[in-house]
């Protein structure tokens, strides 16, 4: 494994190596997209205060089941707050925006986790259906 020397500390990740992955998946979609990406990476930096190394440590079958069990939570959680609609007092053309809006995030979810479902077979039992 690399290990990299950062600010005095000794870390498994490459901040540089993460910001282009993000950046490159960002790009398409502009403005939103860098939003995005800054939001990943203030999730990297969290995730690093916390946990530290610990994700250089579980492997890669654990690392993207947790991903899977994030690709289904955007259809969950979607599928909450498209109900929760219901409940709000929104102008007609809002409310429509919004749906279309849980729609696409709940189909990025779907889509992500086709993604991964082949990588089962692939990296044996640590991932789960």
């Amino acid at each position: 494994m690399r290990v990299l020397r950062q600010v005095g500390r000794v870390t498994a990740r490459d901040r540089a190596r993460e910001r282009a992955f993000l950046a490159a998946a960002a790009r398409p979609h502009g403005p939103a997209g860098a939003c995005w990406a800054l939001c990943a990476r203030g999730r990297l930096e969290a995730g690093q205060a916390a946990y530290g190394d610990r994700w250089a440590t579980v492997g890669l079958s654990r690392l993207l089941e947790e991903l899977a069990e994030e690709a289904a939570d955007l259809g969950a959680w979607a599928a909450l707050a498209e109900q929760a609609l219901d409940f709000e007092d929104l102008d007609p053309s809002t409310a429509v925006e919004v749906h279309r809006a849980l729609e696409a995030a709940t189909r990025a979810g779907a889509d992500a986790y086709a993604a991964l479902l082949p990588l089962r077979r692939a990296l044996g039992p640590g991932m789960r259906p």
